[in-house]
C-alpha cells in the first residue's frame, strides 16, 4: 500500500525503509498462507523479511525473522554459513542491536518473532487480539505459534514482560502507525510509515506482515 500526500514539513516525520533478509521458508505448501485454500499442491519458497525504519531521531524495527540458526535452522540454507541473519543484517546497516528500543510485531508466528529475544533493550508492540490468539490458537496454527508443541517454548513467551499490548490502530511514534489488519491471523497488524520520496511530497508506505 502506497499513498501520496502533500508535505507539511512541521508535521511530517519521515523514515527510510530497509528490508532485512532473515531466512527462507522453503518448499512451503502455498495454501498455508491462504487459510487452506486449495492451491493444487503448489509449493513456494518464501523469504522471511524484517524491516528497519530509520528516522531523523529514532530507529524502529518491524518483525524479527525466525531467529538464530540454532533455534530455527530450517530457515537457513547450508551455504549461508551464518549463525544469525538478523544481527548480521543490522550490523550491515551500522545498527547496534542493543540500541533498538521499539519493535513492531505484525503477528506472533515463529518466522516473525523468533529473533525477538535477541533484542534485549526493546519493547515489542503487539495487538491484544494477536496475543490472545497465540495463547490458544486454532489447531492448525499451533505449530507456527509454537503453542502446545512438545519440547518447544514459543519465542513470544520470552518477551511477555516487554510487550506493549495495543487495541486497534495506534501511533507508535510520529510518522509510524500500527493498523489492526486481521486476516492472516486474528490479530495481525500492518504498519503505516511516512517517508520522503521526492522534494515537496511525503509518501506513506504500508507494511503488512504475512
Amino acid at each position: 500500500m502506497i499513498e501520496s500526500t502533500k508535505r507539511l514539513p512541521e508535521q511530517v516525520n519521515e523514515f527510510t525503509i530497509h528490508p532485512l533478509y532473515c531466512g527462507t521458508i522453503r518448499n512451503h505448501e502455498r495454501s498455508g498462507f491462504l487459510y487452506r485454500t486449495d492451491c493444487g499442491g503448489a509449493r513456494l519458497n518464501a523469504p522471511c523479511i524484517a524491516w528497519l525504519l530509520r528516522g531523523q531521531t529514532e530507529i524502529l524495527l518491524v518483525d524479527t525473522g525466525p531467529g538464530t540458526r540454532t533455534r530455527a535452522g530450517r530457515f537457513y540454507t547450508d551455504d549461508e554459513n551464518r549463525e544469525d541473519l538478523l544481527l548480521d543484517e543490522l550490523l550491515r546497516l551500522d545498527v547496534d542491536p542493543s540500541s533498538l528500543t521499539r519493535v513492531i510485531l505484525t503477528h506472533l508466528h515463529n518466522d516473525h518473532v523468533g529473533g525477538a529475544p535477541l533484542l534485549q533493550n526493546a519493547r515489542f508492540y503487539v495487538q491484544k487480539a494477536e496475543l490472545t490468539e497465540a495463547v490458544w490458537p486454532v489447531p492448525f496454527q499451533r505449530p507456527i505459534y509454537e503453542t502446545n508443541q512438545r519440547g518447544k517454548v514459543p519465542a513470544w513467551i520470552a518477551i511477555l514482560d516487554r510487550m506493549e499490548v495495543l487495541e486497534g490502530d495506534t501511533e507508535i511514534v510520529p510518522g509510524v502507525r500500527a493498523l489492526l489488519l486481521p486476516g492472516h491471523t486474528a490479530g495481525s497488524q500492518g504498519v503505516l510509515i511516512n517517508t520522503l520520496q521526492t522534494p515537496g511530497c511525503a509518501w506513506r508506505y504500508g507494511i503488512a506482515g504475512a
